[in-house]
């Protein structure tokens, strides 16, 4: 797993520094676990996960193996904005950090759709203006998940109760499927525990998605 490293490390400032660092230490605990090989950046602007960030910037992509499965592993950078309040007033702060996402192309067209973590505010806005999806028969992902497609029927005819059930136990990653690509991730910025998460969500995505004789679609 080869890192492109920024050319004169010891000029960053500290927190860029120790972010970096931390990033090498988790490729090498990744090799503990999987086969990393080099790969070509996918092309994932397209994607909103990426293209809704501000200022974000690709690094590098790996390839992460386990048997006979695989999905690429991203490094991004985007900056994150938040504010503060103390006795002289608001101040805007903002801040660059790193994730991983993980990138896997898959046999089935998903239509364009984004699967993200359902919030209080989603359930409200769908009393006034229903457009998310509801699975029928499967309260417990629908209850969880918020799901857009701008191609609703190519998506439930792709969708399988397999990879509504993996979904529904996991810790709620964003997961957007562009056609017959879809880029996932889980909400830290770099983090060990996360990133082996991550990575375990790639080898199962690639199983689920992409096997041999895929599961019955779901009744709609």
């Amino acid at each position: 797993m080869n890192i492109n490293f920024p050319k004169y490390i010891e000029n960053l400032n500290e927190s860029d520094r120790n972010e970096w660092l931390k990033v090498k230490d988790i490729s090498s605990e990744l090799r503990k676990h999987y086969q990393i090989t080099g790969t070509r950046n996918p092309l994932i602007k397209k994607f909103h996960l990426f293209a809704d960030k501000q200022k974000p910037i690709f690094f590098n992509s790996w390839r992460v193996n386990s048997a006979s499965n695989s999905f690429s592993l991203c490094l991004i950078e985007y900056q994150t904005s938040y504010q503060s309040v103390s006795t002289f007033g608001a101040s805007t702060h903002t801040s660059n950090d790193k994730y991983f996402f993980g990138h896997l192309s898959i046999m089935k067209d998903f239509g364009h759709t984004l699967i993200r973590p359902e919030t209080l505010g989603d359930k409200i806005a769908e009393l006034f203006n229903p457009v998310e999806i509801d699975i029928k028969g499967y309260w417990k992902f629908s209850n969880k998940y918020y799901i857009l497609s701008n191609e609703k029927e190519k998506f439930l005819g792709s969708l399988t109760g397999k990879f509504i059930k993996y979904l529904e136990n996991l810790r709620k990653p964003e997961i957007e499927f562009y056609g017959h690509e879809c880029l996932f991730r889980l909400d830290k910025a770099i983090d060990l525990k996360q990133t082996i998460e991550l990575c375990n969500i790639g080898i199962n995505l690639d199983i689920i998605l992409n096997e041999s004789v895929p599961g019955n679609p779901i009744q709609t």
